[in-house]
């Protein structure tokens, strides 16, 4: 089991250094219209505040996928936002898209491998890495990286639970699956239904409930982080900052 994580860890560093190559800068500063928003809300977070106060003339601060009424924010879900915070405390986002991406090589690499053996493993890990698609989202700032790694830890906490029962596995996956809720919801739902018919009918069958009961609760409460988020940006539990923005660009539309 040593040689296997000190193998993952090597596969992480490389990964990370494949990213950051591939990037190409120094310290990488955002392209796409999406990534503007993510890192600004990512400093917002890191300065401790949800959002920003809105600016004196909203109109002449527009941005593409950051409301600036009510308040300043992205109109993006904060999962991902709130992972590159911690990046943005010491001015560096960067460094958490290259230590996501890091992560999730070696939960390819050990998920492969617990099932197939270890140079399936290597093999998966390096199709994975020299995917187009992987190299095109992970050299970046985009939700999918945050997404994608939860996906992977939920799989590993899942094989986790299903070996040896402990609550604690269970609680750890419900809590990855809501982190995956607040950064992308429809990328939780896809996986959710599938796997939550499973566990419901596993904790039934063998009578562990309150380990259910213990998972639904902690889930429940990472993903209310949604409502909140949408109480401080727009002033409603109800109405989402995206839904804010697609009205206000319809509103634009029709004028």
């Amino acid at each position: 089991m040593s040689r296997r994580v000190e193998l993952a860890t090597v596969l992480a560093l490389v990964t990370a250094l494949t990213v950051w190559v591939t990037w190409g800068a120094l310290r990488p500063l955002p392209v796409v219209q999406d990534e503007y928003s993510y890192v600004l809300q990512a400093q917002i977070f890191a300065h401790g505040h949800w959002t920003a106060p809105a600016p004196p003339v909203p109109s002449s601060f527009q941005q593409a996928h950051v409301l600036s009424v009510p308040r300043v924010a992205s109109k993006y879900p904060p999962g991902h936002a709130l992972m590159l915070a911690l990046g943005a405390l010491a001015g560096t986002p960067w460094l958490m898209s290259l230590l996501l991406s890091g992560i999730s090589g070696a939960l390819v690499f050990l998920l492969s491998g617990a099932i197939a053996g270890r140079w399936i493993g290597i093999a998966c890990w390096a199709i994975w890495l020299g995917d187009p698609i992987n190299l095109r989202f992970s050299p970046g700032y985009y939700s999918e990286i945050t997404s994608g790694l939860m996906w992977l830890v939920s799989w590993w906490l899942l094989l986790s639970w299903r070996a040896d029962k402990r609550g604690l596995w269970l609680m750890a996956l419900a809590v990855a699956i809501g982190w995956m809720a607040i950064t992308r919801p429809l990328t939780a739902l896809a996986f959710a239904i599938p796997v939550g018919i499973w566990v419901v009918m596993s904790t039934v069958r063998r009578h562990h409930t309150r380990q259910l009961a213990a998972a639904l609760l902690l889930g429940t409460a990472v993903v209310a982080i949604l409502p909140l988020w949408s109480a401080s940006t727009t002033g409603r539990w109800s109405l989402s900052p995206e839904e804010l923005y697609r009205q206000d660009c319809s509103a634009s539309v029709e004028m």
